[in-house]
């Protein structure tokens, strides 16, 4: 999955927002972002958790980068 299409927010320690963007559509309209929550004990949490921190990295690495 391309990691320039969703961003996860974590606004607490147990929660996961995963924000999925979406594209724009053949007749140029464009649909809200689908958004999904996953609490620890998901059982995709963990694969989202490690997202956040790759994403969290790559913004670090940019910044630096600057």
């Amino acid at each position: 999955m391309n990691p320039e299409s969703y961003v996860v927010e974590r606004p607490n320690r147990a929660v996961l927002i995963v924000r999925m963007r979406s594209k724009p559509r053949a007749d140029g309209r464009q649909l809200p972002d689908a958004s999904f929550t996953f609490r620890y004990g998901d059982p995709q949490y963990d694969l989202w958790e490690r997202r956040y921190w790759e994403q969290r990295q790559r913004r670090e690495e940019e910044l630096a980068s600057r």
